[in-house]
């Protein structure tokens, strides 16, 4: 596995041999990831090898069983206290917007991302609030109800949030889901110009299609199944994990970790997916198609 030269003493996140298993099933093994503050990272792969659990543990929603996990410099623990740390995290996911009351209004889920305290009065949070909506393409939205808004225009709400609050980490999780072709450029058009324009804030874009990295992300964290022998050998070598499950397991598990352009290739993604792809760079973009194969 290819792991970057960065020191630990800047890294906004460290995990070192991280493993996580619940309900008799080893969802994650031998997960290694260092990402730099300031750092632009993609976390890529298919559907059901654990990034959502990954990203549980880097927001510090769950905690690893087996090695650790630093968030900000602090070893993140079951039985810690994890809330002052949160703050500084803002995560963009479906799972948020339900958590929202379905009369607010729009323009109240972003300027609630300015939290309470801080030197911008209520009058000035939300004049910062509604910039940023019109940033997005979404001021229209002022005045409606959370009921009445397409899950597109929903998670445009949650981005706006998530841009205006004074988090150092940004999750981004799967951030285009739901969204038409004009909204869906419209919110990677943003998320370019905030990777590239300078902005110290860490960010990291979870996804599983290559058309959806935004131009200004520059590394990336491929995850995929870890090989039967290669689990075999994890697990002999934690028998107090093996005693705990529940038959034949394929984790998920972190197969790459480097620089974008090195990371997206034919035979990586062939390899994550199953079928013969193709990728290809045009401009800052990325595409994938179907490789075919010739006798």
């Amino acid at each position: 596995m290819t792991m970057l030269g960065e020191t630990t003493h800047d890294a906004m996140v460290l995990a070192r041999s991280v493993g996580y298993y619940r309900n008799r099933r080893l969802i994650l093994a031998d997960v290694n990831l260092t990402i730099a503050t300031g750092g632009r990272w993609v976390l890529f792969g298919p559907n059901g090898v654990g990034k959502s659990t990954l990203l549980e543990m880097i927001a510090m929603r769950t905690y690893p069983n087996v090695g650790g996990l630093r968030v900000f410099g602090d070893r993140t623990v079951a039985g810690s206290d994890p809330e002052r740390r949160r703050t500084r995290i803002a995560i963009v996911s479906a799972a948020f917007g339900h958590n929202i009351g379905s009369g607010m209004n729009p323009l109240t889920v972003v300027a609630s991302g300015i939290p309470r305290g801080t030197k911008d009065s209520s009058d000035e949070a939300y004049e910062k609030a509604y910039a940023m909506m019109r940033r997005l393409g979404i001021a229209y939205l002022t005045g409606k109800q959370w009921r009445n808004l397409s899950e597109g225009e929903r998670t445009r709400v949650m981005i706006s949030r998530a841009l205006v609050s004074p988090a150092d980490l940004l999750i981004f999780d799967e951030p285009t889901t739901g969204l038409d072709l004009g909204g869906r450029e419209t919110v990677l058009r943003e998320l370019s110009a905030l990777a590239s324009r300078g902005d110290e804030r860490t960010m990291l874009l979870v996804t599983h299609q290559v058309e959806d990295i935004p131009a200004g992300f520059d590394h990336i964290a491929m995850m995929g199944r870890m090989m039967e022998h290669e689990c075999m050998t994890y697990l002999d070598t934690h028998p107090r994990i093996y005693a705990t499950l529940d038959g034949n397991t394929t984790p998920g598990t972190i197969t790459f970790t480097g620089p974008l352009d090195e990371g997206l290739t034919d035979e990586r993604l062939e390899s994550m997916f199953g079928v013969p792809l193709h990728v290809e760079r045009t401009g800052q973009r990325w595409r994938a198609s179907h490789r075919l194969r010739f006798a």
